[in-house]
């Protein structure tokens, strides 16, 4: 089939260099780190350049797909490991333990965040549970590349083995393809670890939303009491549309963007 553009033309290439399990050129390892690079990294830096934020769907997307790459990750480097066979032998090494390991720790944790986008546990998280995602996330970045890093050092198998003529292709070319999920996991966790940092400082959602039909005025400035020397009767929101904060004061069913002087 004729290739329709050149975008086409670079993924065709790279996928024949990465499911090759006799290649010796580097042509496979080369593949594996720079596709997800030009398919997942790239397009979401060009995106923040262009729109300056990503858009709150991708959220759940790229949690899906991290589940899905870690899924893929410890099923393939894992099936090596596992098969006692004398050809899998040369992959039964620390590296492909490790680089396991890290696809199951991402995936148990991915399995759980995906539960809180789907019961909306998510939305109510309160800043100290945003810190520890903040934190969590970016350890299983640093992890996934560490990883990425040593199965990619792995890619031969022992001694090279995948360079040898007694090679058998089969098992190399299944533990390549964990490690080049490996890369794709890692750089969709980056997208993931940047919404988690402009994140961090969003108000978690109450019962109460603002009132339909009620117009907000950002120009007007509604610093007044509410109640003579009591407490305060605004409430702070976030706006679903702009992520920006809006005061509402339920008494009086006033809203406004500027933040009253004697808002808590």
């Amino acid at each position: 089939a004729r290739m329709q553009s050149p975008l086409k033309a670079i993924v065709f290439f790279c996928l024949i260099g990465l499911v090759k399990g006799e290649n010796t050129d580097g042509s496979g390892l080369a593949a594996a780190v720079l596709l997800p690079l030009f398919l997942i990294f790239i397009p979401g830096v060009l995106a923040l350049l262009f729109f300056k934020k990503l858009p709150k769907e991708l959220l759940p997307i790229s949690t899906g797909a991290i589940w899905l790459f870690s899924l893929l990750v410890l099923s393939l480097a894992g099936h090596v490991i596992l098969v006692k066979e004398e050809s899998s032998e040369p992959f039964n090494n620390d590296a492909a333990k490790f680089t396991t390991a890290t696809g199951v720790l991402v995936w148990l944790y991915m399995s759980g965040f995906a539960a809180a986008l789907i019961t909306k546990a998510r939305q109510r998280f309160t800043l100290l549970f945003r810190q520890i995602v903040l934190a969590l996330e970016g350890f299983w970045s640093l992890l996934a590349f560490i990883a990425a890093c040593v199965g990619s050092a792995n890619w031969d198998g022992d001694q090279g083995y995948c360079t040898e003529d007694r090679a058998d292709a089969r098992n190399c070319q299944t533990y390549r393809a964990g490690v080049a999920f490996t890369w794709f996991m890692f750089h969709s966790l980056l997208i993931k670890l940047y919404f988690a940092v402009t994140h961090l400082h969003e108000k978690p959602e109450s019962g109460e939303r603002r009132p339909e039909g009620k117009q907000v005025h950002p120009e007007q400035d509604y610093n007044v009491l509410s109640d003579e020397g009591g407490a305060s009767k605004w409430q702070e929101y976030t706006d679903d549309a702009t992520g920006a904060p809006y005061w509402h004061n339920p008494e009086t069913g006033v809203s406004t963007w500027t933040k009253p002087a004697d808002a808590d």
